[in-house]
């Protein structure tokens, strides 16, 4: 899935060596988090059902982006955590 790189940053990235996306996390969890809400159907079925995003039909978020014609492969999030 990914490494750690800092204490606080999340990061994905698409990873053009491995052909897939790649995440860089503080903690394992936070890691897992994000890698299933952008590829993980289960996740983003149950956040259709709670906020019911516009024309979603696709099984994850990338396909769903993809089919409203994204190219997937030039996704980067990159989120800090808050300062103490």
């Amino acid at each position: 899935m990914g490494r750690r790189i800092s204490d606080n940053t999340l990061l994905v990235r698409w990873d053009e060596k491995q052909q897939d996306f790649k995440v860089w996390f503080p903690n394992k969890c936070d890691g897992g988090f994000i890698m299933g809400v952008f590829c993980n159907n289960q996740i983003c079925e149950d956040c259709r059902k709670k906020i019911k995003f516009a024309g979603a039909s696709r099984e994850t978020l990338i396909e769903e982006l993809e089919s409203r014609g994204y190219d997937p492969k030039t996704l980067r999030f990159t989120i800090k955590k808050k300062s103490s």
